[in-house]
């Protein structure tokens, strides 16, 4: 669970990587959350595997999630867009 207002006072000190980190580790657990639901035994090693699960088990919004995830981990990308699309996808959790 992301501590809101933490977040909030990070993004205002433009803490960027801090907000990328907590979002991309919030959104990593809401996917092998919703992996368990289809593979109960199913346990989070890295982010490929999560890739290959997610693209097993989950719809193709989910799919698209996981697979911004891995773009991002693999490329450089300037904050504020990777942190805008973070944004996004954690919202459509709530």
């Amino acid at each position: 669970m992301i501590d809101n207002k933490l977040l909030k006072e990070n993004f205002k000190n433009k803490n960027y990587i801090y907000c990328i980190n907590t979002l991309q580790n919030e959104i990593k657990q809401k996917l092998v959350a919703r992996v368990k639901i289809f593979k109960p035994e199913y346990k989070y090693c890295n982010l490929l595997d999560l890739k290959t699960n997610c693209y097993k088990y989950l719809n193709d919004k989910e799919k698209l999630y996981i697979t911004l995830l891995c773009r991002y981990s693999e490329e450089e990308y300037p904050p504020t867009l990777e942190l805008n699309t973070l944004l996004d996808i954690y919202s459509s959790y709530k």
